[in-house]
């Protein structure tokens, strides 16, 4: 496709307008040109792809536009529509192209055709290009402030620093003193390197508006940013003259002091600038986040750490970040069930937080304190159901509590959700020891069915489904096949050589179970279920003494 040289069309461009707005030479119009029959095919056309485009079918109306330019080659109207759809689909390369013609066959400046053509430029990175385009459009509209702002943003884009200056210097001229472009401007003069032309933009800023605090604050950082400190205090000074509480100049005042050394005095303006409740919180839970790599070791930043989060959560006693954030930095300190206390109020003011749920739970693992993980992943569940490792979490929690039934139902619930293999196969895991701690044996052994199809090679589960079918005297051959296979896949683990041991036993094979029940003793030389069950071996096998005094100690342990 044709591309037409930038300087050309800019020149093309500038060339059809006059300083009042008036073409010194405008394009011959086709429309004049066209028969009445054209004239009404051009007009179905137009229409047809202006329907087409509402219903978001790009590609058809693109096509019906060009039948369209068939019938009238200049039609800046087709062609601005073309430079549009291609805008919309990020095809900015045509959407340029058509833009141009647009521009070059229109008979007079039109604000939207320009517009677009600016914006385009932009999109394929041609920022000089869009930049002397919005530039044009200030010439032609010299009172839409708009102009002047988007040719001066194109030239930052393009690094044309000058040239941007000239954009806002000619806004700030046109329409005044204005805090955006000010800011603007301050950037440009230290990227030329002239920090005095900096200062005096923000000090103008400030004069235009002296009771306006918020611009000092401003003119305070661009003295820091040129190096004049001393003069930022002045600033800040000046701030707290006018609004004594102002917690904006205070952080200003705490970094200062921090830069130097000065770090009591710095943490004793950050106090204050915490105690402000029109500075965000975000900002606060920002700067106080900068405190936890070092709240471990520090014990001084502890102290003030812990200290801040007071104030926050007591400035902000109704936002659930603020309790959070306490949390973080007292579970950092080593403060755990006062981080717990923190998160709980964090969830109370605002459960929709996932994250918090999670580090409350972690709290409470850490803790070691099952009633805390059941409450606390029930809790989170009323408000997350679709979670399923907060299934997992309660399942698993109440089934420790022995609260068998609530297990199971957790189970089935989460079973319902899962679709990843490993949740499913704790779920399965938890509903099958459940059902068999409730006699639900027919439950038990059809979870662990459905958990080995999955995954056919899980030890754990190959173990202690065969050790319940020990227990109730059933199936000890396939029982037998299981745990060989358990002990297949983990060699040398304790319980699963007490129950191929076990299950030996049940068969009657005593000699053989003595091999591995002893070599489960050896390994768990005070677990009383694997001394009885190796005592029991040795009074078959004829060592009745010393199975009658394992199986005696066995009794004694359970009991202590």
């Amino acid at each position: 496709m044709i591309r037409i040289r930038v300087y050309a069309i800019l020149v093309g461009i500038s060339i059809l307008f006059s300083s009042c707005g008036v073409f010194r030479k405008k394009p011959k119009s086709s429309e004049s040109t066209l028969s009445y029959k054209e004239k009404i095919q051009f007009d179905n056309l137009y229409f047809e792809a202006q329907k087409l485009k509402v219903v978001g079918d790009y590609t058809g109306s693109a096509t019906r536009f060009k039948d369209a330019l068939d019938i009238n080659p200049r039609s800046h109207a087709v062609m601005y529509q073309l430079a549009n759809l291609n805008m919309a689909v990020q095809n900015f390369h045509d959407a340029v192209y058509w833009a141009e013609r647009s521009v070059l066959n229109n008979p007079g400046y039109n604000f939207w055709y320009m517009g677009q053509l600016a914006q385009a430029y932009s999109k394929i990175a041609e920022y000089k290009k869009s930049a002397e385009t919005f530039k044009l459009m200030a010439r032609q509209e010299p009172d839409r402030p708009s102009n002047y702002i988007e040719s001066g943003n194109q030239f930052i884009n393009a690094k044309e620093w000058k040239l941007a200056l000239e954009m806002f210097n000619a806004f700030e001229k046109k329409f005044g003193i204005d805090e955006d472009c000010s800011r603007k401007k301050e950037r440009l003069y230290f990227e030329l390197n002239k920090p005095k032309e900096a200062i005096q933009t923000m000090q103008n800023l400030v004069d235009s508006n002296p009771r306006e605090v918020r611009y000092r604050g401003l003119l305070a950082e661009t003295y820091l940013r040129a190096g004049q400190i001393d003069k930022a205090l002045d600033v800040y000074q000046s701030i707290l003259a006018l609004d004594p509480d102002n917690g904006f100049a205070y952080f200003g005042l705490a970094d200062i002091y921090r830069k130097k050394g000065d770090i009591e005095t710095s943490f004793q303006y950050l106090r204050k600038a915490f105690e402000d409740l029109d500075v965000a919180i975000e900002l606060k839970l920002q700067v106080l986040g900068t405190f936890y790599p070092f709240v471990k070791t520090d014990e001084s930043i502890r102290k003030k750490s812990i200290e801040l989060s007071e104030v926050l959560v007591k400035t902000h006693p109704n936002d659930g970040d603020a309790y959070m954030a306490q949390g973080d930095i007292l579970y950092a300190a080593g403060k755990i069930e006062e981080a717990r206390q923190s998160l709980l109020r964090s969830v109370e003011l605002d459960p929709s937080v996932l994250n918090v749920w999670q580090k409350l739970l972690s709290i409470d693992d850490e803790i070691d304190n099952l009633n805390y993980i059941e409450a606390d992943s029930r809790a989170a569940l009323g408000f997350y159901p679709n979670q399923v490792f907060l299934h997992i979490i309660n399942a698993f929690a109440n089934f420790s509590l022995e609260n068998y039934t609530d297990a199971v139902s957790r189970a089935e619930d989460g079973l319902e959700i899962s679709i990843l293999t490993s949740d499913r196969i704790d779920l399965l895991s938890i509903l099958a020891d459940a059902n068999h701690e409730l006699g639900n044996h027919a439950a038990s052994d059809k979870a662990y069915d459905e958990l080995l199809e999955i995954d056919p090679k899980n030890a754990l589960a190959l173990n202690n489904y065969s050790y319940y079918l020990s227990l109730r005297n059933e199936r000890l051959e396939d029982a037998l096949t299981m745990v060989k296979k358990a002990l297949q896949i983990a060699p040398g683990q304790a319980s699963y050589l007490d129950t191929h041991g076990w299950v030996l036993y049940l068969l009657g094979r005593y000699d053989e179970a003595l091999v591995p029940l002893k070599k489960a003793y050896e390994l768990m030389p005070n677990e009383p279920e694997v001394m009885e069950h190796y005592g029991m071996a040795l009074i078959k096998t004829g060592q009745t003494e010393l199975g009658n005094s394992l199986i005696e100690r066995a009794k004694q342990l359970s009991n202590s």
